[in-house]
């Protein structure tokens, strides 16, 4: 038997049927290492009985991650792991830390060997929520209540999930370990229980907006739904402003009205148990097209030496909703062989005439082409002859009758 040790009967840390205690001289005491998100503190456990050495003090706590990081993003600042580290312990009220940020008890020797099997219990301190034992390996999440119990693992660890309460602020678990599996019992745990603190956090909601592309109709439009609800529970919360702003000038707040492009953003201020929270999303109000009409004559027009300008009418353009009448439009004429040459309608050819509305703010451009024919003039001939005998001469009277031909107006080019 080795100078150091005290034959112990039973199962200790080796597993063995006999073996030394390790509660001797050559390993004099017993540690609990707990933490949440990697907090370590380590208790000590002396023996208790005949060999009657001191209790250790308990080690120094030091915690092994720093503080929470708040990432710029609209879903709020409650982000708690980064890179697989729990950076704060904390959570929204009333829901689950994350794997990372659970709760766990190591129990082991002074000289590092794993206590496995040592039962633990726990219970819910402070701010109310729910545990449940993790399963180890999995991590596999048991019933959830006010308290729970379990034992350590080939690590030595045992942990809890754990839901935190409703309200927002400290919330605390309480674990107990207890003599058994490797802890025999001739030891006393100091102290007689480990307590875990987490911050019950507000919730961010989350924030969903829905809008639609739409065509100018001269009123105002609503282009955009919203919707604010809890992010656990999809409960809707209120009130939340929905407002617009052209997306070029976001900061000037308007009535989605004239064509353009568009960003609607609901918004929901801060509360007591919740983040602020905002999304936004873009559309557009596309230009409407105008109804431009001309009305030019349908039968052939009949050339009279003069400009005609007038032989089209009603050239106007009819716009959207309250907008019946849109001005300028502007009316022209072309030879149809030449269509690029503005003329005034007056020498004989086919002619198209144009009505034009120009582009706007909210308007496209938009035309509307007719047709006609000036046609040639058909001259009337005449001839005057003496309605009373005429007498002979001996001469040639060539000029007995007359042609008679009426005024006809000068061809003119067209201008």
């Amino acid at each position: 038997m080795p100078p150091s040790g005290r034959k112990s009967s039973g199962g200790g840390v080796g597993g063995t049927a006999t073996e030394y205690s390790p509660f001797d001289p050559v390993d004099a005491e017993l540690r609990v290492a707990g933490g949440v998100g990697g907090t370590a503190t380590e208790y000590t456990i002396s023996p208790a009985g005949p060999t009657g050495f001191a209790p250790p003090k308990p080690a120094v706590t030091k915690p092994r991650f720093g503080a929470a990081k708040t990432l710029a993003s609209t879903s709020g600042p409650a982000f708690t792991v980064s890179g697989g580290v729990c950076t704060a312990v904390a959570a929204p009220w009333s829901s689950a830390l994350e794997q990372e940020c659970r709760p766990g008890l190591i129990v082991r020797t002074a000289l590092g060997t794993l206590m496995r099997n040592v039962p633990v219990s726990w219970n819910v301190g402070l701010g109310g929520g729910s545990i449940a034992a993790e399963t180890p390996v999995t991590r596999a999440c048991g019933v959830f209540g006010a308290t729970t119990s379990g034992s350590t693992d080939t690590t030595g660890r045992a942990g809890i999930c754990w839901i935190l309460g409703a309200e927002l602020g400290t919330n605390t678990a309480v674990a107990t370990p207890s003599v058994g599996g490797d802890a025999p019992p001739s030891v006393t745990f100091v102290p007689a229980t480990t307590t875990f603190t987490a911050t019950a956090i507000k919730r961010t909601p989350t924030t969903n907006i829905t809008c639609a592309d739409a065509v100018y109709n001269a009123a105002n439009q609503a282009l955009c739904s919203a919707t604010v609800v809890d992010p656990f529970t999809a409960a809707a919360l209120t009130p939340f402003t929905l407002a617009y702003a052209l997306t070029a000038a976001p900061a000037t707040p308007v009535t989605p009205h004239d064509a353009g492009d568009y960003t609607g953003t609901v918004s929901y201020v801060e509360t007591a148990k919740y983040f602020a929270n905002s999304a936004s999303a873009a559309f557009h109000i596309t230009k409407a097209t105008p109804v431009v009409s001309l009305t030019c004559p349908t039968a052939p027009v009949l050339y009279n030496g003069a400009d005609q300008p007038a032989l089209c009418s009603g050239a106007t353009a009819a716009g959207v909703g309250t907008e019946s009448s849109l001005t300028p439009v502007t009316l022209t004429y072309a030879l149809t062989s030449a269509p690029a040459t503005p003329v005034t309608p007056n020498i004989p050819g086919n002619y198209t005439a144009t009505a034009a509305f120009a582009a706007t703010t909210n308007y496209f451009a938009a035309s509307h082409v007719a047709t006609f024919d000036i046609v040639k003039a058909t001259p009337v001939v005449g001839i005057a002859c003496p309605t009373a005998p005429a007498a002979y001469t001996g001469a040639p009277q060539l000029g007995l009758c007359t042609v008679r031909r009426p005024a006809q107006p000068a061809l003119r080019s067209p201008r």
